[in-house]
């Protein structure tokens, strides 16, 4: 047995074009002053599991791998961290055979599989590579030496009489420090296309039984713990939003879900909020690269998502209310078309050495909480308890809002548009933060949020509903230009929903007068000028 224990495995693993893994391998060699020694194996694996695949369903995978005349059995279990890393609790065995051995297991290692009947556990997935693999070494001076294990597996994943190619490049490391690591990492991904993935060889095999399309993964809810550091509370929101955008972009790839390119966007936003919210703490110098590509990612991501609502919730809206159902599916083909080139270029985004980086980038950055200044001082805020520091968070951007809403019944819309990237900035604040506080004292305050929220939200669909009928029209030369019928379901469209939008603005006045008058639910700092 070599581990009975709970070795914690931290691993980078990328997916690539035979290309790509031929310049990985390169630019690993050279880190290295001397030859690199590569060794190559072939490796069969068979993972099993119950017939109603019970394991995998609950994270657990139990392996038997054969090289040469040697079997290995390995329990792994994730570990439940965030990001894109690879982050799991694994036990191995050497073994005689190629049937698992349940009896040589270690206690908490049996205790992970759960019940398992007799004769229940049956082969289910089975990987074949030919693995190389080698161990590099950079000297350092100033610090242990950087050891770095690179595995390179091509092969393929068979399970339900289907199969699919394996093309994959995992970094391991070995020994030396953690920010070293994610710098080679970052030389050895170089300029290739190859991009990190969270999804394992099992994963992709149990994949292969239903042979349905990728479906979007919604991020888990985050709830601050009461005695969180902000630097834990960072750890945390960065590492669910990272392992949201990576586990789904698959869906955003393949664009038939069209929640995967949505679920990417909430998860830009949060950190892109969080960011905000922290900004007096955070040193500017260390985010600003990050504020710039979150941007970027948002902008490209952005086209998609907006003509996906159009065309799922503006054009659906509509029907049924006397619009012509024609000139409606005229505009249906039109957006779609837009669609289209849309979801091209979150394909192009993905599939880019910049996200590739940026990504990688942002690992590292959510890894080795790179927004800490070292040495930090014993009394920074972003080590202290989360609770010391909400008060005056909460208090600050709720004084904004309030003072971007004064007079909110005679503003024109582009004014509302600003109320409401307050009131978006406030509530996820409250998400962050409201943990902290008793549901009692949440529950009204949050009650008339959501449906002020509502009311700006929809202010925001009817603005974008004008902005992207214009957008149909650009550029369509002579394919609309003397379509009468066409333009005349576009004002129409545009007509609803600003009638619709005018007869709601009693209710909007109404919820931001309620929201007003609810006191907060935290204690208003004085320093902060809030006067409701």
């Amino acid at each position: 047995m070599r581990a009975n224990q709970q070795p914690r495995e931290f691993e980078l693993k990328f997916t690539g074009s035979a290309a790509d893994l031929a310049a990985m391998k390169m630019a690993a060699e050279a880190q290295t002053s001397g030859q690199t020694p590569w060794r190559t194996d072939d490796l069969r694996a068979t993972y099993f599991d119950t017939p109603d695949h019970r394991l995998f369903g609950k994270g657990v995978v139990l392996r038997v791998r054969r090289s040469g005349d040697s079997s290995v059995q390995t329990v792994k279990v994730n570990s439940g961290a965030g990001g894109a890393a690879l982050n799991r609790i694994e036990w191995e065995q050497d073994m005689d055979g190629l049937e698992p051995d349940l009896s040589i297991l270690p206690r908490d290692a049996r205790r992970a599989l759960g019940t398992i009947l007799p004769g229940e556990l049956i082969p289910a997935v089975t990987v074949q590579v030919t693995r190389e693999k080698a161990v590099i070494v950079r000297e350092n001076a100033f610090g242990p030496d950087l050891e770095i294990e690179v595995a390179i597996d091509r092969g393929s994943v068979h399970a339900a009489g289907k199969s699919m190619c394996l093309s994959e490049c995992e970094l391991e490391l070995l020994g030396g420090e953690p920010m070293a690591f994610f710098q080679m990492a970052v030389e050895v991904l170089g300029g290739t296309q190859a991009r990190l993935s969270r999804t394992s060889k099992p994963a992709k095999g149990f994949a292969l039984f239903n042979g349905s399309k990728p479906k979007a993964v919604k991020a888990p809810k985050f709830l601050l713990k009461n005695d969180q550091t902000v630097s834990g509370a960072l750890m945390e929101i960065f590492g669910v939003c990272i392992a949201n955008i990576v586990d789904n972009e698959a869906a955003a790839l393949d664009g038939t879900d069209i929640e995967g390119v949505h679920q990417i966007r909430v998860s830009i936003r949060k950190m892109r909020s969080i960011l905000t919210i922290l900004n007096q703490w955070v040193d500017r110098e260390r985010i600003d690269w990050l504020r710039v590509d979150l941007k970027w990612l948002h902008t490209v991501m952005g086209a998609a998502r907006d003509w996906d609502v159009f065309i799922t919730e503006t054009l659906a809206g509509v029907e049924g209310y006397g619009i012509d159902k024609e000139g409606i599916e005229a505009l249906r083909d039109l957006a779609e078309a837009r669609r289209k080139k849309a979801y091209r270029l979150v394909r192009d985004t993905i599939e880019s050495n910049r996200y590739g980086q940026m990504i990688l980038r942002l690992t590292a950055f959510f890894e080795t909480e790179g927004w800490l200044s070292r040495p930090i001082a014993s009394q920074h805020p972003l080590i202290g308890p989360f609770r010391d520091s909400a008060g005056v968070i909460l208090s600050r951007l709720y004084g904004k809002l309030l003072k971007e809403g004064k007079n909110l019944a005679g503003m024109e819309m582009e004014k509302r548009h600003d109320a409401r990237i307050r009131l978006k900035k406030l509530r996820y604040a409250i998400d962050f933060l409201q943990n902290i506080y008793p549901s009692s004292q949440t529950k009204s305050f949050l009650a008339n949020l959501e449906k002020l929220q509502d009311q700006f939200g929809y202010l925001n669909d009817v603005a974008q509903t004008g902005r992207m009928i214009g957008e149909l029209f650009e550029n369509a030369g002579g394919q609309t230009r003397d379509d009468a019928q066409l333009y005349t379901a576009a004002g129409l469209i545009v007509g609803w929903h600003a009638q619709r939008l005018h007869g709601t603005e009693p209710y909007f006045l109404e919820c931001w007068d309620a929201f007003v008058k609810t006191p907060p639910f935290w204690p208003v700092m004085e320093k902060s000028g809030i006067t409701p």
